[in-house]
């Protein structure tokens, strides 16, 4: 877990990521860890961590790799318990949060040693903001609906700028190109990134994983008994006649 790079899930909500966090989950090397939106405050916390450290006592050339175990005991310990167990064991380290794509910056300063693995999940806009808009447990979900389209563009737009800039350590899942019978195909050059070993039973568990976190479950889980709602044709509207939304959806082969 020390000299490891952390792996970074993110991109809009309701687009998969948690479907991609359980799917590395299953490997034994890796833990990803549960949602935490203040990136800020992680960084903060470990620059006063490090300030505080006694002077002779701990080799300033560990300083950064110091800073990058400080954040991910941070992310671990506010996990579950079964993520805090699995941590002891696992080689690698990461946390999956939506929109946490905003403060790339601050991952990349963080992790100066072992740069981040990023994995982007992308989903077309009618059936993300579909299901934003249904989710009252969910804080995006109350915001007008122009908004709403406004921060899944803003999402591509830096999504564009992170793979532009580091285009070996980006990698993306596009929802709506998902095999589910093969789901392992998705994933193999981010396992391969990560070196880590599997074999045809680990490859079977993936493919078998059935998909996660459905605007259905959420609804259930949540005690959310309101009606399904569709999106108005001005909504509707509103993203057919958006020409970024016109490239975004070329770029990514999204059917709808």
């Amino acid at each position: 877990m020390i000299n490891s790079p952390p792996v970074i899930i993110f991109g809009n909500p309701r687009s998969g990521t948690r479907m991609c966090a359980n799917i590395l989950n299953l490997h034994p090397d890796i833990c990803i860890t549960d949602e935490f939106y203040n990136v800020q405050m992680l960084s903060n916390f470990a620059n006063r961590q490090i300030a505080s450290f006694i002077e002779n006592r701990v080799d300033p050339g560990t300083i950064a790799l110091r800073k990058e175990l400080l954040v991910k005991s941070y992310w671990i310990f506010r996990s579950n318990i079964k993520q805090v167990e699995k941590s002891f064991t696992s080689k690698i380290v990461g946390n999956k949060t939506p929109r946490s794509e905003n403060f790339f910056d601050l991952y990349e300063e963080i992790f100066s040693v072992n740069k981040p693995i990023y994995i982007y999940c992308a989903r077309n806009a009618y059936d993300a903001l579909r299901s934003i808009k249904n989710l009252k447990n969910i804080l995006w979900g109350n915001l007008p609906f122009e908004e709403i389209f406004e921060n899944y563009k803003k999402s591509y737009r830096i999504y564009t700028k992170i793979k532009k800039s580091y285009p070996i350590r980006t990698f993306e899942i596009n929802v709506n190109m998902y095999n589910e019978k093969n789901a392992f195909v998705h994933y193999k050059q981010i396992f391969d990134m990560l070196g880590v070993d599997y074999d045809d039973e680990f490859i079977e568990k993936v493919n078998s994983l059935a998909p996660q976190n459905t605007l259905q479950r959420v609804k259930a889980i949540t005690k959310d008994e309101s009606p399904i709602k569709e999106l108005t044709a001005e909504e509707m509207k509103l993203i057919s006649s958006c020409k970024e939304y016109a490239k975004i959806k070329e770029s990514w082969s999204f059917a709808s």
